[in-house]
């Protein structure tokens, strides 16, 4: 099965219920199957691959070496959300949580949004909203 849709992002049922921090959450486990579906580039490369590996010893690390440094950010995929932090580095931010993250996210979304509804709209959603505030303060 050869799958290349998605949809629903943000919605936590088959209703009309809708999460903001989900939304943010699905773009970014959507961006890590993106970067797994591109897969690996596994054709030889163009330089001299023992040469590579001599550099890479010589070095004492592989990271320094110029394919390396080259290719680095193609082949892993960095997270705005779930980092792949220690826990030290995790804790010296505070802690942060994923749900928090993505809620903040989608608070600076949702600020730099130029849509509007129009008039009637927004009064229909202020009247359904209105009236399920009533009903969820009644049920107290």
């Amino acid at each position: 099965m050869d799958v290349r849709r998605f949809g629903g992002v943000g919605q936590l049922s088959i209703d009309e219920v809708f999460s903001p921090q989900q939304a943010v959450l699905d773009r970014e486990i959507l961006a890590y199957v993106e970067r797994v579906l591109a897969g690996l580039d596994l054709a030889p490369p163009d330089t001299d691959t023992l040469g590579l590996v001599r550099e890479g010893m010589g070095e004492g690390s592989f990271v320094a070496a110029t394919d390396t440094v080259l290719r680095f950010r193609e082949f892993y995929h960095f997270p705005d959300i779930f980092r792949h932090w220690k826990v030290e580095r995790w804790r010296a931010a505070g802690e942060p949580s994923v749900l928090g993250e993505a809620w903040s996210r989608a608070q600076e979304e949702i600020a730099a949004s130029t849509f509007r509804l129009t008039e009637d709209k927004q009064r229909e959603v202020d009247s359904i909203y209105e009236r399920a505030k009533r009903y969820v303060q009644s049920r107290r």
